[in-house]
């Protein structure tokens, strides 16, 4: 199964953009025993409705040691850690994953995670058995790639475009889907993560 952790950090958290990015690190080689055939990372400030996500079909280790991964957390830290603050001056959020492939090709980049479906961002660890049912029920949601989290956070999506309740999404889909998973997901207009 695949690795998926995040940190949520509050405006003024006790934690240096130093301590973020070696905490961030650490869990990416812990998580590398939970798959190695892609890594992906989403970093997230809800006030300032900003945005960054990399990913590609490599070990996580080698994802740290790449060049758009240092880019893309110095770019996120730099306006979560405005001038030389010790502590974030807004929240910053990192969802991140390690995929052992189960379906969906590595090598197309829509198959790895995290997967964005409209303003949703998700990661997913485990697996959706019943995906072609639910693209078959939900013919007015455009599929993109081969990969079951993509389901989900199309659902997802379309419940918040609805009814802005994270709790009941996140409900609806676990309602529906079967097989397994563990969730983390980012709402492109919420200041709120939710995790499940």
């Amino acid at each position: 199964m695949c690795g998926i952790f995040g940190i949520a950090l509050r405006p003024g958290a006790s934690l240096s953009a130093a301590a973020f990015q070696k905490l961030l690190e650490r869990l990416y080689v812990l998580s590398e025993s939970r798959g190695k055939e892609s890594a992906g990372l989403h970093l997230y400030l809800p006030d300032a409705r900003q945005a960054w996500t990399i990913k590609g079909a490599q070990a996580p280790t080698e994802l740290l040691r790449s060049k758009e991964f240092r880019r893309t957390l110095e770019t996120g830290m730099a306006f979560a850690f405005a001038g030389e603050r010790q502590s974030p001056s807004q929240p910053l959020i990192a969802i991140a994953h390690s995929r052992l492939v189960t379906n969906g090709n590595a090598r197309l980049p829509q198959n790895n995670q995290p997967v964005r479906w409209g303003p949703v961002t998700m990661v997913h660890n485990g697996i959706v058995v019943n995906v072609e049912q639910l693209w078959q029920q939900n013919q007015q949601l455009q599929r993109h790639a081969e990969v079951d989290t993509e389901v989900m956070a199309a659902l997802l999506s379309e419940s918040m475009s609805q009814e802005f309740n994270p709790a009941t999404a996140t409900q609806g889909v676990f309602g529906r889907i079967r097989g397994a998973a563990s969730i983390a997901w980012v709402h492109g207009e919420s200041c709120t993560p939710h995790a499940i």
